[in-house]
């Protein structure tokens, strides 16, 4: 009995501290607001946010893009000088701790180079040459060898003695000799084997690549009217092309017109599509740069469409050229003639475009799926997507140039011989045909 009695007295004073627990966490009065997801948390803190603290938020960015402006224009990267390696040695792993979980690991070789120009010309000095590019140490660059020239920045130290460093393991090494010997090469080889047109091709090849790293990337990278300096050399480019196929007549005006027009549809096209596929253009590349820029002067769709069609210039006007190119000289007169002597330079042109565009999105393709990216994201990501508008919009334009440019209405072969160059071969043939007739008259009138 006395069991029963103590449990029941047990029992009873833990249900008192129950009820009173209860009472404390749950009052009667209950009048509070129960979070059940986390979007409503925001939406609760997001709320309380008031115009004030808006403004002071705004005020402290706007504070610290100043900041990052005026360091950005004040930076200069150090002065470097030539300097040449007169000894190497073995590389070797160091470890370098940064913080409680972090380690770094970085291979340095060590060599001695000597200063060959500045005030320090002739000085010697010993340094550990970083070979390691990446924070994960998976792109080493080359081992130096002596007789290299390398480009290191040099500074006076307190002893007296000169502290050497290469400040850039991205241009480290002197290395553009080699792209001017190839460069002679090529322009050589061109001239040898392709006579007048080979001259022309390395005119355009050269007039391309200024055009491109020099004033388009000057120009987009500083605002300085990117898109005016494009289309001049789009303009540039396609009647190069034009005059390479066809020189300078009648029949390379035809043809230098309808490319332009046809690199109009291809704008017109491309910006249908990628306003449809709610693209901007944005690739890896595009984000990196976006990262890097403090003055906020590119404008990447802009770069994306330019980029487009300095590509769709060169292929459209090549195609066409060629096209009209191989019907002069087939002499071809009906519409569907024209269409098949054209497939071969359509073929061509398309096949190039195809490997040199996803040959070059390779990287891009291996960071999505270093990233992880599952199928549906790779199909919809902006840089898969890009590129494949862009390929796409290309060939689409280029294959309609075709049926364009083999139209009647643009005489492009035998049939549309003006009546003056008839009429001159009909006189030529006749007076060829009188001068054979008196030539027989006399050798008859000799017998």
């Amino acid at each position: 009995m006395k069991k029963v009695s103590i449990l029941l007295i047990v029992f009873i004073i833990m249900s008192l501290f129950a009820v009173s627990f209860a009472d404390e966490v749950v009052p009667e009065d209950d009048t509070g607001a129960y979070i059940d997801s986390a979007s409503e948390l925001d939406a609760l803190y997001g709320g309380q946010d008031t115009t004030e603290e808006v403004d002071q938020l705004k005020e402290a960015y706007d504070m610290y893009q100043e900041y990052l402006l005026e360091y950005y224009d004040v930076y200069e990267r150090p002065n470097t000088y030539k300097a040449k390696v007169i000894e190497v040695k073995e590389p070797r792993d160091e470890y370098f701790q940064q913080d409680y979980y972090s380690v770094s690991k970085y291979v340095l070789q060590p060599i001695k180079v000597e200063i060959l120009e500045g005030e320090y010309k002739g000085k010697q000095k010993e340094f550990d040459y970083v070979l390691t590019m990446d924070s994960l140490n998976n792109i080493n660059i080359q081992e130096a060898k002596v007789g290299d020239v390398l480009f290191v920045s040099v500074d006076l130290i307190a002893s007296g003695d000169i502290d050497v460093t290469v400040p850039n393991s991205w241009a480290s090494v002197s290395r553009f000799h080699v792209v001017i010997i190839l460069a002679i090469i090529a322009v050589l080889l061109l001239v040898i084997y392709g006579g007048k047109k080979g001259i022309t091709t390395a005119g355009i090849i050269l007039s391309a690549i200024i055009g491109t790293i020099i004033v388009i990337c000057t120009f987009g990278f500083n605002a300085m009217g990117v898109v005016w300096a494009s289309i001049f050399l789009m303009i540039a480019i396609s009647l190069m092309i034009s005059i390479l196929h066809l020189g300078f007549n009648k029949q390379m005006l035809k043809s230098f017109l309808i490319s332009l027009g046809m690199i109009l549809v291809t704008w017109f096209v491309l910006f249908i599509a990628c306003s449809a596929a709610r693209s901007a253009g944005i690739s890896f590349e595009f984000a990196a740069i976006a990262e890097n820029i403090i003055n906020n002067k590119i404008d990447f769709t802009q770069m994306y469409y330019i980029i487009t069609l300095l590509i769709a210039s060169g292929v459209i006007s090549n195609t066409i050229a060629m096209s009209a190119n191989r019907m002069l000289k087939e002499n071809v007169d009906s519409f569907k003639d024209r269409i098949e002597v054209s497939r071969k330079a359509l073929a061509s042109n398309l096949i190039v475009l195809v490997i040199t565009a996803f040959a070059l999105y390779i990287p891009n393709h291996i960071l999505l799926l270093s990233n992880k990216f599952l199928l549906k994201e790779i199909l919809n990501s902006e840089t898969l997507v890009s590129e494949l508008i862009r390929f796409l919009v290309i060939v689409i334009t280029t294959t309609i140039s075709v049926p364009i440019v083999s139209l009647d209405i643009f005489g492009f072969g035998k049939k549309f011989i003006k009546a003056a160059d008839i009429t001159e071969v009909n006189n030529t043939s006749t007076a060829t045909e009188t001068t054979e007739k008196s030539e027989a008259e006399k050798a008859e009138a000799k017998k």
